[in-house]
């Protein structure tokens, strides 16, 4: 069952303006050690489903923190524009899963150490958290 993870997902690999730059290196939590720059991962920092008086009301939400990595500052902060211009506004059917809103909230640095022996880090990161709203389905 695909759920908001999945579907911004393949949002993402739908966008060639994020492809072009990362092929199919979109994931959850962290890259693989090793893995060729750049990419973006993911992982939801918030969530819940919506309720009224009569139970559930097919409606969830879920906050997202997308992390675009890059060998350069530069080329981190062209995927995160990728990223946010493939999902700010976003409306629309995903893999399944009817996303009625997606807002980019939130936009920063994740400043990384230097790499030991180097003057600058091994890879650069921006961070974009995105509010989605989507239906769900409800349990009989």
């Amino acid at each position: 069952m695909a759920d908001i993870a999945t579907a911004i997902t393949a949002r993402l690999i739908a966008t060639s303006a994020v492809t072009d730059l990362v092929a199919a290196r979109i994931g959850p939590w962290q890259a693989m050690q090793g893995e060729a720059l750049p990419y973006v991962t993911y992982q939801q920092i918030d969530g819940d489903h919506q309720h009224n008086m009569s139970g559930g009301s097919a409606l969830e939400h879920a906050t997202l923190q997308l992390n675009c990595v890059a060998s350069t500052y530069a080329g981190a902060r062209a995927l995160a524009n990728a990223v946010r211009e493939a999902l700010a506004g976003y409306r629309g059917t995903s893999d399944g899963v009817v996303i009625q809103s997606c807002l980019i909230v939130a936009d920063r640095d994740d400043p990384q150490p230097p790499t030991p022996g180097l003057e600058k880090p091994s890879h650069y990161s921006r961070q974009l958290d995105a509010s989605i709203w989507a239906t769900e389905t409800i349990p009989a």
